[in-house]
């Protein structure tokens, strides 16, 4: 089993950042760390990640000031083994180092928020779908969601959008699990999911 925190920061760059992320890491001690849309790429994406203390990274850069995922462990830990990347998902073979336990199957997913864009990372989940024989655990912000109660206030519910995310979990044999905590993660204005 891997411990796992997933984060949709928004703003990487700025100080306090990492002194947030260190206090959640600090007594959880997960294994992976996963950072969405970071906004920040490159040398500076790298100079942040170098201040959190883990010595494993794969990097989606950012599309200008949008975007990004970053995916963070300790290699003494974990062997992390990269499949496939690019700026919506990144899809990776993780294994406790030692051989003890399965090793998983993790897409790190930050859904354009654009329909024509986000219905190639469906296609691309279908396909790889049809290649999975270990456990598969996707995580991140799709930028859609599966049922009208999964979001409040904003544009008005968009029934198209929800039936394309929803198929695309029903074509996989995708399970969404549980959580404990607020049912809302994310506000802007009077826009809550």
């Amino acid at each position: 089993m891997l411990d796992i925190l997933s984060w949709n920061c928004q703003r990487a760059g700025y100080d306090r950042f990492v002194a947030h992320l260190l206090s959640f890491c600090g007594p959880h001690r997960p294994d992976l760390v996963f950072i969405f849309e970071p906004r920040i790429s490159d040398d500076h994406a790298r100079q942040v990640i170098a201040k959190i203390g883990f010595d494993g990274s794969l990097i989606a850069d950012a599309v200008g000031f949008a975007r990004g995922i970053w995916v963070l462990w300790r290699e003494s830990n974990l062997e992390v083994t990269e499949i496939t990347r690019w700026e919506q998902m990144i899809h990776m073979k993780c294994a406790r180092r030692g051989g003890s336990g399965t090793s998983v199957l993790v897409s790190a997913v930050y859904g354009s928020p654009h329909a024509l864009p986000r219905n190639e990372l469906w296609a691309e989940l279908r396909r790889l779908s049809g290649d999975i024989s270990l456990p598969w655990l996707l995580t991140g912000n799709f930028n859609s969601i599966l049922s009208p109660r999964d979001g409040m206030g904003g544009a008005e519910y968009n029934d198209y959008r929800t039936r394309a995310f929803r198929s695309c979990v029903d074509d996989c044999a995708l399970l969404e699990v549980g959580f404990t905590g607020p049912r809302f993660t994310w506000r802007r204005g009077n826009i809550s999911q």
